[in-house]
């Protein structure tokens, strides 16, 4: 422990809040949707922690760069590579192909402290295929490593002025140019947002701000702090969403919440249990997304069953145990000199830097894959009218067309502009078809929960041309699943249906597209390498996929002016879908986004019943 710190309890209670809310997300416990924001506590309190040691060490004149970064080294180092180390040799066992690739990606991002640079520039953090990437969860290592190279400069910049109002108020100017970052890049990089330190670091100030408060000791009033900040935090993990836009002004609620909990003060309520979880965190961080990403991906449906989860559970209690009392503790006291401690790291990192390098550049593939599906695949719903930018007049091509024709046009989010490669090459003679689709974008005029900014611009032109342009079709599709998770069922039928009442022509409702547990491609290659044949459909399909289905056929088969067809019904006859298609390319190139052959073949079947309706209209 740091001399001039004092082991304050209500920390080990609010870090053991933290990695229970985001261990109860990643193991997709019931009730723990929203327990991504334990990584935003976390951040609150190293903010906190980091900015108390470096400000009086500054003001007490002892500061050193190298102490500071010797006692990070020790507190985040060792029991990192031994993780990195041990998850390397078990994923030997059961990444394939381009899986190892990223991986050994992923080990050069965090040894060079760049793993969230890293994973932002491959995909979301709530992509499926997040799950096959045992290192994501250190995208928040990368962030805060970044903050410990940057906060002790800036402080020790900051105390050169004498002013203390001054280098507050620097502080919180950093601080709220940082959330304006955050919110602005939502609607333009969500991944940005999410993953770099430009757009985070308000979260980590805030718990530097924090150490402007004078202690509070006892006394209802703390008593009272915790209660609300332990509500906000119970909030945001019950009812916030992967969906949701993240962080911005959304991350708040959890920031504040860790904020009114630490400004209570140390408390003298014990609790050894949860202290101990709360001492533990880190190790319990490090281990518990690569535990069960490497469980998922050893399984050939990629699915982890209620008794297999208390299993894993077990195993990262011995894990974490084993480096927090082994590793953690030993390391961070250990009577070894600051320049063993600085040339040991620096030795290690380089090695791992140079097996990764190695590793990227190998173009091997697994051994163990026979038969690859995730070569050269190509997504359906790249093109020009599937865009994120829909100011007025901004993609007039995806709104023009021979007005010798009769027009059918497709509307909706990446699951509606899948299926224009295939509708587009089965459309009758004499009809044109077009598109205009965004990313989430819920095909409504009247949205019941966020969307991305452009989505309204996308329906308010929509709704236009549908008002002035002779239109005989307009199809409808997109991720039914998700939004009626999101608003339920109910209002997502209700809201639906009131948008098509609205469009003045005839529609049809496309059902929700086939949806799989995990990335189709990964699947099929780890079926054939373990077992030589295709899995079965039932026990790789989203179950919850035919009940929407049928609720949805239920609620639009009698609307007037509708024809709702069953995406289920036509792609998998008898509950079997066709898992690959043309020269054995897979359905999906994802979980759930049809492959350009995909789209071709699910087009051929679709069509018939779409444009009839077209051609049955006067």
């Amino acid at each position: 422990m740091h001399p001039t710190s004092e082991h304050r309890r209500d920390i080990d209670w609010l870090r053991a809040i933290a990695v229970i809310t985001v261990i109860g997300f990643h193991f997709e416990i019931p009730g723990f949707r929203g327990g991504f924001v334990g990584v935003d506590i976390f951040f609150v309190i190293s903010g906190l922690l980091i900015g108390r040691i470096i400000q009086s060490e500054l003001a007490a004149g002892t500061f050193s760069f190298l102490s500071f970064y010797e006692r990070r080294i020790r507190r985040l180092i060792p029991a990192l590579y031994v993780m990195l180390v041990i998850v390397a040799l078990a994923g030997g066992e059961v990444l394939f192909g381009s899986e190892r690739s990223d991986f050994v990606r992923s080990i050069l991002g965090v040894a060079t402290f760049t793993s969230n640079v890293m994973f932002w520039s491959q995909s979301g953090y709530f992509d499926r295929a997040s799950s096959e990437k045992p290192l994501l969860h250190t995208w928040s290592l990368g962030i805060e490593e970044q903050f410990y190279i940057l906060l002790p400069l800036v402080l020790w910049l900051l105390f050169r002025i004498q002013s203390v109002n001054i280098r507050r108020a620097c502080i919180a100017a950093l601080a709220v140019c940082s959330f304006l970052v955050s919110q602005w890049l939502l609607n333009r990089d969500a991944a940005g947002a999410f993953f770099l330190i430009q757009s985070r670091a308000w979260e980590l100030l805030a718990g530097v701000m924090l150490t402007w408060l004078p202690v509070m000791r006892l006394g209802w009033i703390a008593h009272l702090l915790r209660v609300a900040g332990v509500t906000l935090i119970t909030i945001a993990v019950l009812s916030y969403t992967p969906r949701m836009a993240f962080p911005g002004l959304n991350a708040l609620l959890p920031v504040i919440g860790a904020a009114l909990f630490l400004s209570a003060g140390p408390t003298s309520l014990r609790a050894r249990p949860v202290e101990l979880i709360g001492q533990m965190s880190y190790s319990l961080y490090l281990w518990h997304w690569p535990i069960f990403t490497l469980a998922k991906l050893g399984s050939v449906t990629q699915t982890v069953t209620a008794a297999e989860k208390l299993v894993l559970f077990a195993l990262l209690a011995v894990a974490a145990s084993a480096s927090y009392f082994l590793i953690e503790r030993r390391f961070r006291y250990a009577p070894i000199s600051q320049r063993t401690v600085f040339v040991g790291s620096a030795a290690t990192t380089a090695l791992l830097v140079a097996v990764a390098i190695l590793g990227t550049s190998s173009t091997r593939t697994s051994a163990q894959a026979s038969h690859s599906y995730e070569t050269q695949l190509d997504s359906a719903y790249v093109g020009r009218c599937f865009a994120q930018d829909w100011t007025l007049d901004k993609h007039p091509e995806c709104f023009s067309f021979d007005h010798r024709k009769q027009v059918a046009f497709l509307w909706g989010d990446s699951l509606a502009a899948q299926y224009y490669p295939g509708l587009s090459g089965e459309v009758p003679d004499g009809t044109t078809l077009l598109y205009a689709t965004g990313a989430a974008c819920f095909p409504t005029f009247n949205p019941i929960f966020g969307q991305k900014d452009y989505c309204a611009p996308l329906a308010k032109q929509v709704r236009t041309f549908l008002n002035t342009a002779s239109v005989r079709l307009l199809i409808i599709s997109g991720d039914w699943l998700t939004y009626s998770q999101e608003a339920g069922i109910a209002n997502f039928v209700s809201n639906l249906k009131t948008t098509i009442a609205q469009v003045g022509v005839p529609v049809v409702l496309i059902g929700p597209s086939v949806q799989f547990r995990g990335r189709l491609p990964s699947i099929l290659t780890r079926a054939f390498a373990r077992t030589g044949k295709l899995p079965e459909t039932h026990d790789i399909i989203l179950e919850e996929l035919a009940t929407l289905d049928r609720d949805m056929k239920s609620a639009f088969s009698s609307v007037e002016g509708v024809t709702y067809i069953s995406a289920l019904d036509t792609l998998c006859p008898q509950g079997n879908c066709r898992l690959v298609v043309g020269s054995d390319v897979p359905l999906v190139w994802d979980h759930a986004h049809l492959t350009v052959e995909g789209s071709k073949y699910a087009g051929h079947l679709l069509s018939p019943p779409i444009f009839s309706r077209m051609v049955a209209e006067p």
